[in-house]
């Protein structure tokens, strides 16, 4: 893990387009939100999806959208903020996929936070779920005379992911659970924090192991920021055994080859941060899943307007 984020580092210092300084070594950043009342941001956002199989790369899923978010109440232990999401464009291979995803656009999330900053929970997740549901339902009907059973157990996995606060909470803010990372932890320059915990599946609701580091890579005084970096990796076995299972319950698929290969799944976060505020400026995240030779990445850039 060491290796893997030392080199993570080292790929973004190279790209940085900020002028750098070093602090002195006993630096230290709280990240910390500042945020006031009625503050407004808004980000645009580009998220992709592609997989690369033998040399060759495919572009499976490509949107750009918008969010802003505003602070709708400030209060001594919390805030509340409302992500408001405005689509722009939608490239999917397929079309029922990029249907789906103009069909749940265009949606406001109410979002608890700590005192901090670090998200909490998704105060209108009935509502959120209520609306995605319906979506749902008009595309079923649009696509009728296509349905299967692989059809219909498709529609129902995407049910399954607004179906209950916890499901919409890890499913409808991930690029604010990625801005927001880094809250509630002080760190020193240039030491690396381990990190452990469970979250829980994807495809379950069982939980995995991650273990990650984090690290306050650089100060840029001049610009009056900070960048902060994360590696994460789940736990190779569990998630085996929970992809597996998704892929025998959902599409009856027999999986006695696919278990001969590894599955690995590594995610990076890069995100600069207003030291003042504790406003996000930029996030990066890369997630790479790899099973056998072939490698997914989804990669996800949000940007200060």
């Amino acid at each position: 893990m060491k290796k893997i984020i030392t080199l993570f580092i080292a790929l973004f210092c190279a790209s940085s387009t900020y002028a750098q300084v070093v602090p002195s070594e006993d630096s230290t950043y709280s990240a910390i939100a500042y945020w006031s009342k009625a503050d407004t941001m808004i980000y645009d956002v580009e998220f992709k999806k592609y997989k690369v199989d033998k040399g060759d790369t495919t572009v499976q899923f490509f949107t750009t959208y918008s969010i802003e978010i505003s602070v709708l109440d400030s209060i001594e232990k919390s805030y509340m903020i409302r992500a408001k999401y405005v689509m722009d464009s939608v490239y999917a291979e397929q079309d029922l996929i990029a249907n789906i995803t103009k069909s749940m656009g265009n949606i406001s999330v109410d979002i608890l936070t700590s005192d901090v900053g670090s998200v909490e929970s998704v105060k209108n997740w009935q509502e959120i779920s209520k609306f995605q549901l319906g979506a749902l339902d008009k595309l079923k009907k649009k696509y009728e005379e296509f349905k299967s059973e692989n059809f219909d157990q498709f529609i129902n996995n995407f049910t399954q992911l607004f179906s209950t606060q916890k499901s919409v909470e890890n499913t409808a803010i991930l690029d604010v659970q990625q801005m927001l990372y880094f809250q509630g932890l002080e760190y020193k320059l240039g030491q690396a924090l381990d990190t452990e915990f469970e979250r829980e599946s994807a495809y379950s609701s069982n939980l995995i192991k991650i273990v990650g580091q984090v690290l306050f890579d650089t100060l840029y005084i001049e610009d009056g920021m900070v960048r902060l970096l994360m590696s994460e990796e789940a736990d190779p076995i569990q998630l085996k055994k929970e992809v597996l299972s998704f892929l025998q319950k959902s599409a009856n698929i027999d999986t006695k080859e696919l278990d001969q290969h590894e599955l690995s799944s590594i995610t990076y976060n890069t995100t600069y941060i207003d030291i003042y505020s504790g406003w996000v400026i930029n996030s990066f995240e890369d997630k790479l899943v790899k099973f056998g030779d072939v490698q997914n990445n989804q990669i996800r850039s949000i940007r200060l307007r």
